[in-house]
């Protein structure tokens, strides 16, 4: 049976903020854990959760934007019924599809206690889908490109741990795109490919949390305030030698984990399919190089025909053909000349 509890966030201020973090592996962690974060390397996590360095978020615009549009976006979502317009149609008619609510706390569970979560907002059941937690993130489109199926995965799998701790039934990512389109993820915790990736972040997030405290232990004991650039030839007391080589043994591999990859592609990448070449194909395929090569034969005839034209025009505004029509090289506001063949076939 497992305890979950709220931990008010309310009246909390930054340095506590950031103070709570260090007591587990939150959402936005969880990416970093499993080697998919384009932010930050496990062994950087690992040393800012051991107090080697100070973990810091500079202040920017992604970040700035994304807390603004977090509110529209939450609210949006409440509108949302499959499509973009859709939801527009439905928000003008004040037709709510989804009700979501705000969870000013810290949410964590007995049976994780490595982990914690900060959700977005919660989904209320609609009386066919239990309690939902949303997730809203502010995207560019070239940023979602770089996905297979635009499904950004670290976001995936943050979502996915914060089902794990609070037992909520499904998962929505709610992603304002441009600023002009809007995109839902949506999953249940039941699906197989979320239950796959439930049992990676809890047997990985265990043991790297065992690694964390283990390592936060040693430095206390032997008082090593900082480790990370030094040696340990360089140090004198064999016992600060000793702790110093078994807290790099705890330190994450550098080079990722080649089947954590691999289970990682097989569920977010899609495998490219191969079907047998059929006659029809191939007369298809030669039909559209015949039609590529004519296409640009005819760009080229096309550019030496208009330099024939201009040179026997020279100064000339335009030759007349009479009832055949005529070829036009006039000049635009900006001066600039324009040939224009207008003749009757």
């Amino acid at each position: 049976m497992s305890y979950i509890n709220r931990i008010s966030t309310k009246d909390m201020s930054e340095q506590q903020w950031l103070d709570y973090r260090q007591s587990g592996l939150g959402g936005s962690d969880i990416a970093t854990l499993l080697g998919i974060s384009p932010y930050k390397t496990p062994l950087e996590l690992h040393l800012e959760k051991i107090g080697e360095y100070e973990p810091f978020v500079k202040p920017n615009r992604f970040i700035g934007f994304g807390n603004l549009h977090e509110p529209e976006i939450a609210n949006l979502y409440q509108y949302w019924d499959g499509d973009a317009d859709e939801m527009f149609n439905n928000l003008k008619e004040g037709k709510k599809t989804n009700n979501v609510r705000s969870v000013f706390a810290y949410i964590t569970n007995s049976k994780y206690p490595q982990l914690f979560s900060s959700i977005d907002r919660m989904i209320l059941s609609d009386g066919k889908k239990g309690r939902g937690v949303l997730e809203c993130k502010n995207i560019s489109s070239y940023r979602l490109k770089a996905y297979t199926d635009d499904i950004p995965y670290e976001h995936i799998v943050q979502l996915i741990s914060y089902l794990m701790v609070t037992e909520y039934e499904h998962g929505a990512l709610a992603m304002e795109v441009d600023g002009n389109d809007f995109k839902v993820y949506e999953f249940n915790r039941s699906d197989v490919f979320v239950q796959e990736i439930m049992e990676k972040i809890e047997r990985l997030s265990h043991q790297f949390w065992m690694n964390v405290l283990k390592a936060r232990m040693l430095k206390e004991e032997y008082g090593i305030t900082n480790y990370y650039n030094i040696h340990p030839d360089q140090l004198e007391d064999p016992k600060i030698q000793k702790a110093v080589a078994e807290l790099q043994e705890l330190e994450p591999a550098a080079t990722p984990d080649k089947s954590l990859d691999e289970f990682l592609n097989k569920i977010f990448k899609v495998a490219p399919i191969t079907i047998e070449g059929t006659d029809e194909l191939w007369q298809l395929a030669v039909h559209y190089n015949q039609a590529k090569e004519n296409e640009n034969l005819a760009k080229s005839d096309k550019l030496v025909n208009a330099v024939k034209i201009k040179t026997i025009m020279k100064n000339t505004e335009k030759a007349d053909f009479g009832e055949q029509g005529s070829i036009l090289w006039k000049a635009n506001i900006k001066g600039a000349r324009r040939l224009s063949i207008n003749l009757k076939n």
